[in-house]
């Protein structure tokens, strides 16, 4: 998927709007497109993933004026959730990790499970998890970029009007979302394994109970590893406002785990609620 120019963009908007649909342009205008493409010195084989992006927006013009006049309830498009809407989230970061969820470019089925990886390799510093995940994935993270790209052209695009983005320009976009995807992938999954292992390390301590990290089974059933023989779910504080629960235990995927919540502190990573999930082990466990 190619990214236009802001001057390619230009040659075509004229005939995207004389004609109704991309096959009217290309029956009765595609040919003089192509000379308007060489008189100006452009790449004439972009032409028509140009013509498609162009398209798309027009689209997505029409679909979010059609959501700001009626709202969500009254669309009949099953991609467009409230919750999934880019517009009304302010980050950039925030933005594409809602994206890569709606459209599953970055889910499990996609991408793999990067904690089975790391627990199964233990990488000691980041440089070497980027070069554990990249045996494993490189060609399947491409694929995701590309995805993600996809989706948030065809869905997504920048429009002019009311409807704009205040934190993407239509020329980043493909950087924007390679950074985003590398973040997620290498920089979070590798922070997400060390706070894990330093939580369930920290617990045995405090509990006098042996710890271990999941098995590759178990990790797919949401356990993080294991306090005795009880299961435990290690999450950032930011989950329970993610999932709306103020719950002790994690019952996701059929099996009840003890959630255990950490917040991060400049001296360190503190465990919310300590006294409570000791307690709790030391007796169960």
């Amino acid at each position: 998927m190619i990214i236009a120019t802001k001057k390619e963009l230009r040659l075509v908007e004229p005939f995207v709007n004389k004609y109704k649909n991309q096959s009217q342009l290309n029956k009765h205008g595609r040919g003089k497109l192509f000379q308007i493409f060489a008189d100006n010195n452009k790449n004439m084989s972009r032409i028509d993933e140009i013509v498609e992006i162009e398209y798309k927006k027009k689209k997505n013009i029409i679909m979010w004026k059609e959501i700001e006049k009626n709202g969500f309830k009254d669309v009949n498009y099953n991609l467009f959730k409230e919750a999934a809407n880019p517009f009304s989230i302010k980050t950039k970061e925030t933005r594409l990790n809602r994206m890569g969820e709606a459209s599953h470019a970055t889910s499990k089925e996609k991408i793999g499970s990067i904690d089975i990886i790391l627990k199964r390799e233990n990488p000691r510093s980041l440089s070497e998890c980027i070069k554990i995940v990249d045996i494993y994935i490189k060609d399947d993270l491409e694929v995701a970029k590309r995805e993600l790209l996809e989706y948030v052209l065809e869905y997504f695009v920048p429009v002019s009007g009311k409807i704009e983005w205040s934190v993407f320009n239509i020329e980043n976009i493909e950087k924007d979302i390679n950074i985003f995807i590398d973040n997620l992938v290498y920089e979070k999954s590798f922070t997400g394994y060390v706070a894990q292992k330093t939580m369930l390390a920290k617990l045995s301590k405090l509990t006098n109970k042996e710890w271990r990290n999941s098995s590759d089974e178990e990790d797919k059933r949401g356990i993080d590893g294991f306090i005795g023989h009880y299961p435990i779910s290690v999450k950032p504080l930011s989950y329970i406002k993610q999932n709306f629960t103020n719950s002790m235990f994690s019952n996701t995927k059929g099996i009840k785990k003890l959630l255990v919540l950490y917040e991060t502190k400049k001296d360190g990573l503190l465990i919310i609620d300590r006294s409570s999930k000791v307690n709790f082990l030391r007796k169960e466990s």
